[in-house]
């Protein structure tokens, strides 16, 4: 309850509670504090949205391909791969085995390695297409370094971790960038920041 009290606040007065954060910290180094937390949010505000739009359309053409090759359940398995969609690079092609195995179990060997045929056509499309397209400026990572992100995800949180891993890894490595100066497009303002505390005033 206490945490659903929160979300709430937060999700009425996000601005005015970060600027209440950001107060808190050094003069010098609230800039940088204060564009790494909006850089942090944008990505993984990005993400969600973008992760959204690749598992609706993974979805929608399993959904036709199944429906088209008449393999019971498509509704149901298109679903599936909605939900499995949110786990990138990995997270379709897995859903869409369990289609090949109730392809198999209903309409036989043909109509089985058909929809194998369609997990790699959509798989090809996602990664080639909709996941540069839709996901290219929200999480800048490459795919080996989102199976890393997912594996460590799962390893210390579970399916959860899997589902938050990417989203945390991109965030962390845009404002790593912005930190390094290594971002073109957000430059960093002078030196990097002195995270030393303050000096005690003189008596």
């Amino acid at each position: 309850s206490v945490f659903f009290y929160a979300v709430v606040f937060f999700l009425l007065t996000p601005t005015a509670i970060w600027n209440w954060l950001i107060s808190w910290t050094p003069e010098r180094i609230q800039t940088p504090v204060n564009t790494s937390g909006y850089m942090a949010w944008d990505a993984i505000s990005g993400y969600t949205r973008g992760i959204v739009i690749v598992a609706f359309c993974d979805a929608l053409l399993v959904f036709i391909g199944l429906t088209i090759m008449q393999v019971p359940l498509a509704p149901a398995l298109a679903a599936l791969v909605f939900i499995g969609a949110f786990i990138p690079v990995i997270g379709a092609p897995i859903a869409t085995f369990f289609a090949a195995v109730v392809a198999l179990a209903e309409r036989g060997p043909l109509i089985a390695v058909l929809v194998i045929a369609l997990t790699v056509v959509v798989g090809s499309f996602d990664g080639d297409v909709l996941q540069p397209l839709v996901m290219g400026k929200a999480v800048s990572l490459h795919p080996l370094a989102i199976v890393f992100a997912i594996a460590a995800g799962s390893i210390a949180m579970g399916i959860v971790g899997a589902l938050i891993a990417v989203p945390i890894a991109g965030a962390i490595y845009k404002v790593a960038k912005y930190l390094t100066g290594r971002d073109p497009e957000h430059p960093f303002p002078g030196p990097p920041p002195d995270l030393s505390p303050d000096p005690a005033p003189a008596a």
